[in-house]
């Protein structure tokens, strides 16, 4: 009997299951929201025509409102908990930052102090004790004690240099003179001539030394000059007066290489390589430079107009540097006639462009070489190539040259060394007075605008050539030029 009322009582829980579930699913279908969304418990009993909301709407609005903003204010909380843990770490770091900069600035303070304010007052306190040293002594020169000419000596060493290239040059100082001799200068020159070999006669072995040198370091022959050869479509060439994106070579700049080198298989016998230095005016070398076979120029200098009796005619090579077409032909942005008509005094030559030593030369010497090509020069330009000037450089330093660039001369000079069987030299001297009897020249033959002294070194170039001299691999002439008699 117990089970029977157990069994009733189940059905009848279950029908009353299924009658108010069947309700709800009718409500929730017909509910604007669905039993999709967020709130599908919410019961919207929408009568007919009625559009107010359910009683309970209201009561469920404040339930929702209330659990967005315990939400909101929960967000709020953990913003600020955040704001001051990155506040509290930022302020630390900073603190740490700041105690180790104030560490540095107070070492850095502390060598400023060690290295140059106490060597300067103790340098003071020195110059002091020497005047009053004069001042008590002024009238007693005879008999100053003689570590003082000795303290004069070390200062003309100081001023003249004994770690530089003429350190040999012979101090003449008075008795009792407490600043350098005037005349070093001149003792410096006349230093250089007593070492300058006159009666020059050339080492064919250590031509050869040299050679060998330059050509297994260098390769001249080979790659002083940008061809096809050396320098296919698409290669990354590389600018060696600065550190810039490669130069990638399109196929219409390969066209106008020249095939291959132009000193390849034509081994030359004489050669004469012309500096532009004011020791070639009235020098009347004209003669024995244009006998040389093959002769190299620097920089478009003037060979007419009455210098061919110093500076000879002939010219086989000629570099061009870029300022002058800049400055004097204002980059061929205009006319380009009047440029390629001041070739034409250098007849069927190499003219040779650094158009790879800076990214700014490669427009112009391209516009140089199209110029001489529209109008038909005879003239022949060709690239320096910038790794064989990066070799060069590297070659010269081991030698002990050291300068940040080396000037054309002494490049032109190299390859001269590497091409020519005997090689002489007109115009490098890099000095205000004449070798013989000291007179003032210019800088130039032609001008007197001066070198740039920060880029070229030119007496420690001259230094190593007046080595070469002495030692018979070149020859180095000074002064005027005796009649030819080779």
């Amino acid at each position: 009997m117990k089970k029977l009322f157990l069994s009733f009582f189940a059905l009848v829980v279950l029908v009353f299951w299924l009658m108010l579930n069947t309700f709800v699913w009718h409500d929730f279908s017909n509910s604007d929201k669905g039993p999709q969304g967020p709130y599908h418990h919410v019961q919207r009993r929408i009568g007919s025509g009625n559009s107010a909301p359910c009683e309970d709407c209201s009561r469920i609005t404040d339930q929702v409102v209330e659990h967005f903003t315990h939400s909101m204010k929960k967000q709020e909380d953990n913003l600020e908990n955040l704001r001051k843990t990155i506040t509290d770490k930022v302020e630390q770091h900073s603190s740490d930052n700041l105690g180790e900069q104030d560490n540095k600035v107070i070492k850095l303070r502390n060598n400023i102090t060690d290295k140059v304010v106490k060597p300067y007052t103790q340098n003071l306190k020195k110059q002091e004790d020497n005047v009053n040293k004069l001042s008590n002594n002024a009238d007693k020169p005879a008999e100053r004690p003689p570590d003082n000419l000795k303290k004069q000596e070390d200062n003309v060493k100081s001023n003249v240099g004994p770690q530089g290239p003429y350190q040999h040059a012979p101090k003449k100082i008075a008795s009792g003179a407490s600043t350098p001799c005037k005349d070093c200068s001149e003792q410096i020159i006349d230093n250089i001539m007593e070492r300058y070999n006159h009666s020059w006669k050339r080492q064919e072995e250590n031509v050869k030394v040299l050679r060998s040198l330059l050509n297994s370091s260098c390769s001249g022959l080979t790659k002083a000059i940008v061809t096809q050869a050396n320098t296919p479509v698409g290669s990354e060439v590389t600018y060696d007066g600065e550190k810039r994106k490669p130069y990638k070579v399109p196929q219409q700049v390969f066209d106008v290489f020249p095939k291959d080198h132009p000193f390849l298989n034509k081994p030359l016998d004489t050669c004469a390589v012309i500096g532009n230095g004011g020791v070639l005016a009235n020098s009347s070398c004209g003669e024995r430079i244009d006998s040389a076979q093959f002769v190299f120029r620097c920089n478009l200098p003037p060979v007419t107009d009455g210098y061919e009796k110093d500076v000879g005619s002939k010219t086989n090579l000629v570099t061009v540097n870029p300022s002058i077409i800049l400055f004097k032909y204002k980059n061929l942005m205009e006319r380009h006639r009047p440029f390629v008509e001041s070739l034409n005094v250098y007849g069927d030559s190499l003219v040779l462009l650094p158009a790879f030593s800076y990214a700014f030369n490669t427009p112009v010497s391209l516009r140089v070489l199209y110029a001489i090509q529209d109008f038909k020069s005879p003239t022949q330009p060709v690239f320096l190539n910038p790794d064989y000037l990066r070799s060069l450089n590297q070659f010269w330093r081991s030698q002990g040259l050291k300068e940040s660039r080396l000037s054309t001369g002494l490049m032109m000079v190299s390859l001269a060394l590497e091409v020519c069987s005997r090689v002489d030299l007109y115009g490098f001297w890099p000095f205000s007075l004449h070798p013989y009897g000291h007179q003032p020249l210019t800088n130039h033959y032609y001008d007197d605008v001066q070198f740039k002294k920060r880029v070229h070194t030119m007496p420690a170039e001259f230094e190593q050539l007046l080595k070469l001299h002495n030692q018979g691999v070149l020859r180095v002439q000074l002064g005027k030029c005796p009649p030819d008699t080779r």
